[in-house]
């Protein structure tokens, strides 16, 4: 997938490792590359998976939900092609995670405000701008089609098993009339 679709936004994975710690046991984890560009300070983060049943960051929380995007009045500001080649990809992500029956992921979106830059200088985000009109760049980052924002995107937290807890989940939230728009 990842040879046909070079603009995925799957997250890509280093390793899965297992760990033996002595007298608790094993554990196992993942190392991923990081969708954002260490160059570029994130100022906000949104975890989205598209519901707005208690998608709500708690106070302290440094990663957003969907509710804090929706209240926020966020959008991905991208030119007409651009947004229409991320729906493409998106569509092709999703698609291949369904061929796994994977149902559930989230999109992962940092937000780099040009204007925020501490340097004094003209953001890269606004060089770029004023040479493309806006779109993809190094690191799978967008920039805004006003060259103000970098939106840094990934698919993550897809290797979470649809199991029994989550089928639980499921039947409780379409039973209590959240069926179409929860997210489990």
């Amino acid at each position: 997938h990842l040879r046909r679709t070079p603009k995925s936004f799957l997250v890509r994975f280093a390793g899965v490792h297992q760990v033996k710690i002595p007298n608790i046991g094993e554990t196992y984890f993942t190392v991923m590359a990081s969708i954002f560009d260490n160059k570029h300070k994130v100022h906000e983060r949104f975890d989205v998976k598209g519901s707005m049943l208690n998608r709500k960051a708690k106070a302290g929380e440094s990663c957003m939900k969907d509710e804090d995007w929706v209240s926020k009045g966020h959008r991905l500001e991208l030119s007409d092609y651009v947004r229409r080649e991320v729906r493409a990809i998106h569509e092709q992500d999703a698609h291949f995670l369904a061929r796994f029956e994977v149902m559930d992921y989230s999109l992962l979106i940092g937000i780099h405000h040009a204007k925020e830059d501490a340097s004094g200088s003209p953001s890269p985000a606004m060089a770029l701008q004023t040479k493309s009109g806006g779109g993809w760049r190094e690191h799978m980052a967008l920039v805004s089609e006003n060259g103000e924002d970098i939106y840094f995107v990934g698919m993550i937290d897809f290797l979470i098993g649809f199991g029994i807890k989550k089928k639980a989940e499921h039947v409780l939230r379409t039973a209590q009339g959240h069926g179409t728009d929860a997210s489990c």
